[in-house]
């Protein structure tokens, strides 16, 4: 008998006979431990920091009375005399763009003398240090939350610059206080200043946001919601704070699955790469193996340090890839952090890694990994005779599957068919069809390869090199399909990704050319997209800017999120006959000329294409729009292609919102020029004259476009380096494939060299083999990656993200890709050939 403390130093010893393969175990497992602590890393900056803004964002009271568009001043005395309310205090945001430093300021108004106002505003029992001869001041002020004054420097007294509707505006730093976890995760930009202040942020007067209501002591909210909600007009409601939902939600929760998706996909490719590593490993021992039974060792006794090697290198590989992860995952957050306004995350959130949770969680599915691998190769291994294993195994050649590929074919062609409907019925029932698109592919990997290696071994069967490499890959079917399908999934998730962003860049350049008729584009604070990024501006400031030399005529525009029977929509104010006399909109019913007199008389609306799609809503159909001077009803006068929000927009006329909705702002402002202008001169006279005391970006048309285009691209920037990640475990998965098939041919490979095969011609051929399964893998890949395309534009992101696209494909994108697969495999099979037996 051999004993297991011999047989563990001898397989650790061979192990370390072989640094390459060594390395690459390692590398293998460290790679899918950081895809994970990476993906956990994201997950937890954007789902975490969502979650807690919108439950730390409540407020401490247990009521909250909201509605469409805000809640009118009119009602406080209403709530204050209900029978069990102790106290209604009023709560307005406005987001402040910070004028000297990045980032804008969430500043909320409150009562600077009411105690619940400041404990609802700081969510835990705020520490406050602030000078009270500031808080009767005529002049601006606010006070900060102890964060955001570290970061940007400023302390108490000190003044900092806003800007404001009416420009940049000075605001004396009253104070300091410590605003919980709100405040936490917002990255501590995060200001209490007095309602009065506020009102004059936002541009409104005598509405508000919410009010909270406190309670007497002893009273619940179950109790008094009743008696709160038969005091409400129709167009008010008072509901739990746990409940509050907004416009960001619903749009959210459809970025959520692709994001956990994505992560998925990562990891199953780096658990793919362990089993491949380790297969390579074991196949090199199989003598070792055999030897040891000869001598005598049982099957456990084979097993036990075939398994403890495998804990070993899956803790070394783990601990390893945490460093890595935790680079990856610093990388990624930092990426994401600014663009979490664009899911309506506001501030500048602080990057947070993922917890020490997160790294243990992931080491253990690292470790896991490993020893399923090893588990699964090892124990037929073990089992093995002492004689088979001195000698080559062939894999058998799948004869009889036939049929199972004709049924997951067919399988495969219905969940294509099947998307669209069930997109409709649950987001995450639609992109599980992605999910079992892949695995339909993975299972039908051996197959395929089989399938397109045979016609290929008959149409070179005088080419030699070419006929031996196509041989040597079809005695391995499973082992090569495995491979296709990893090699494939990678490529297919990048052509999808790429096939995403281009098609979104196409038609959102399509609709900007076509929808935006300005010559110049003007906006505050900063020229970026999202929550709180832009400041709005007084509508006086549109005449201001009509008076420069070379103007034409000046457009607003303005957005707000109201809800709209069962979503919130994006309900935008335009000057219409202007807008729409120039534009060249995709209309789907209606027509400019109806609509333009329809939105200006006060009683017609524009809806977009996406609202029609999800809502059933067509030209004629009457809309109730709730309001804060109560609800009112335009017709649909017309539907076009519009992508300002994934639920649905309605456009209505400017001077509607001003008087039905209170506002009085512009967010957007578009400048048409005199035929014989100069845009550069008109630019820089802009710049000139609002430069510095607003805060203005004067954008031309291309630069307004790339603006759009950097927000696209941050926003699929981390699901991007997850397929990149993906892409490297499939290149080193082919790398593995290859040195198994010639490591299990070695004597067939000494023999060619015996009858006179050069060194060189050797590599030759490892090198076409390597390239025929990188090459092969490729094709399945772009292939499967155009279908999968196809069915998540077509038929699953217009139900979960509200948008539909034509399919734009990626041809340099998808060329690129196969020739890195054609030139990685080539390279794997030199590696190989140079570094294998001889």
């Amino acid at each position: 008998m051999i004993g297991p403390r011999l047989l563990q130093r001898a397989g650790l010893r061979a192990q370390r006979r072989q640094p390459l393969r060594l390395a690459l175990v390692l590398l293998s497992t460290a790679l899918g431990v950081a895809a994970m602590i990476g993906t956990f890393a994201v997950n937890d900056q954007v789902l975490g920091a969502f979650e807690t803004v919108r439950r730390a964002g409540r407020g401490a009271a247990p009521l909250k009375v909201v509605g469409p568009g805000g809640v009118s001043n009119a009602i406080l005395p209403v709530l204050r005399g209900v029978d069990g309310v102790r106290h209604a205090v009023p709560i307005l945001t406005v987001h402040a763009p910070l004028a000297e430093h990045e980032g804008a300021l969430l500043v909320i108004g409150v009562d600077p003398r009411d105690r619940d106002a400041w404990m609802n505003a700081a969510t835990t029992p705020p520490r406050l240090d602030i000078d009270l001869s500031v808080l009767v001041l005529p002049a601006p002020w606010l006070v900060l939350d102890r964060r955001g004054a570290e970061r940007t420097g400023v302390g108490k007294g000190d003044l900092v610059e806003l800007m404001t509707p009416h420009g940049r505006t000075r605001f004396r730093v009253a104070g300091l206080f410590d605003a919980g976890a709100f405040g936490a995760a917002i990255g501590g930009y995060l200001a209490i200043t007095a309602m009065p202040i506020a009102e004059r942020l936002a541009g409104v007067r005598g509405v508000f946001d919410r009010v909270d209501l406190f309670l007497d002591p002893g009273r619940t909210a179950a109790s008094v919601l009743p008696a709160v909600s038969d005091r409400l007009p129709s167009d008010l409601r008072v509901e739990p704070s746990e409940t509050m939902t907004s416009g960001a939600d619903s749009g959210f929760a459809a970025m959520r699955p692709g994001l956990l998706l994505a992560g998925l996909t990562a990891v199953l490719a780096g658990a793919f790469l362990v089993h491949n590593v380790h297969a390579l490993s074991l196949a090199e021992r199989r003598t070792w193996i055999g030897t040891a039974r000869a001598l005598g060792a049982g099957r456990r006794q084979v097993l036990a340090p075939l398994l403890f090697e495998g804990l070993v290198l899956g803790i070394l590989g783990s601990l390893l890839g945490v460093p890595l992860g935790w680079a990856v995952a610093r990388v990624a957050v930092t990426g994401t952090r600014d663009d979490l306004p664009l899911v309506g995350v506001p501030g500048r959130p602080e990057v947070h890694l993922p917890g020490w949770d997160a790294v243990t969680l992931s080491v253990a599915t690292g470790v896991v990994a490993t020893m399923l691998a090893v588990l699964l190769l090892a124990v037929p291994a073990a089992a093995e005779a002492p004689a088979l294993s001195v000698r080559r195994r062939l894999e058998p050649r799948p004869r009889a599957l036939g049929w199972v590929a004709v049924t997951f074919a067919l399988t495969f062609v219905a969940a294509c068919f099947l998307a669209g409907p069930l997109a409709r019925l649950s987001h995450d029932a639609g992109y599980a069809v992605i999910g079992v698109l892949g695995l339909l592919f993975g299972i039908l990997g051996p197959v395929l390869a089989r399938t397109a290696l045979a016609p290929l071994e008959r149409l070179f069967r005088r080419r030699v090199i070419l006929r031996l490499a196509i041989q040597n890959l079809l005695r391995h079917p499973r082992r090569v399909g495995l491979t296709v399908a990893a090699l494939g999934l990678a490529v297919a998730l990048a052509v999808q990704s790429a096939t995403v962003v281009g098609s979104f860049h196409a038609r959102l350049t399509r609709w900007i050319e076509d929808g935006f008729a300005a010559d110049l584009w003007l906006v505050s604070g900063s020229s970026r997209i999202g929550v709180g990024r832009s400041q709005p501006l007084d509508d006086g400031f549109l005449d201001r800017v009509a008076e420069v030399p070379g103007v034409a005529s000046v457009r607003g525009v303005r957005g707000v999120f109201i809800p709209v029977g069962e979503r919130w929509v994006y309900l935008i104010g335009l000057d219409a006959r202007s807008w729409l006399a120039d534009s060249k909109l995709e209309w789907h019913g209606g027509d400019a000329e109806r609509a333009a007199d329809a939105l200006s008389a006060g009683t017609g609306a524009v809806i977009s294409d996406n609202y029609a799609m999800l809502t059933g809503t067509r030209v004629g159909d009457t809309l109730s729009i709730p309001a804060p001077t109560g609800p009112y009803e335009v017709e649909v006068a017309g539907i076009v292609t519009d992508y300002s929000w994934g639920q649905g927009t309605i456009a209505i006329d400017r001077s509607v919102l001003r008087t039905r909705h209170l506002i009085r702002t512009v967010d957007l402002i578009g400048v048409v020029l005199k035929p014989s202008a100069d845009v550069g001169a008109v630019r820089q006279g802009m710049l000139g004259r609002f430069g510095a005391s607003h805060g203005l970006h004067v954008l031309d048309s291309a630069a307004f476009e790339d603006t759009v285009s950097d927000e696209l691209d941050g926003l699929f920037g981390f699901a991007s380096s997850q397929q990149y990640v993906v892409l490297l475990i499939a290149f080193l998965a082919v790398l593995n494939t290859v040195g198994l098939s010639i490591l299990a041919r070695h004597k067939e490979t000494e023999l060619l060299g015996a009858v006179g095969a050069s060194p060189r011609q050797l590599r030759r051929l490892a090198m076409v083999e390597g390239a025929a399964l990188a090459g092969l893998g490729a094709f399945f890949g772009l292939a499967v990656g155009a279908v999968i395309s196809r069915v998540l534009l077509h038929d699953i992101l217009p139900w979960t993200a509200g948008w539909r696209f034509g399919v734009v494909l990626p041809f340099g994108t998808m060329a690129a890709l196969l020739a890195a697969a054609l030139a990685v495999g080539a390279a794997a099979g030199w590696i190989v050939s140079v570094r294998g037996p001889r």
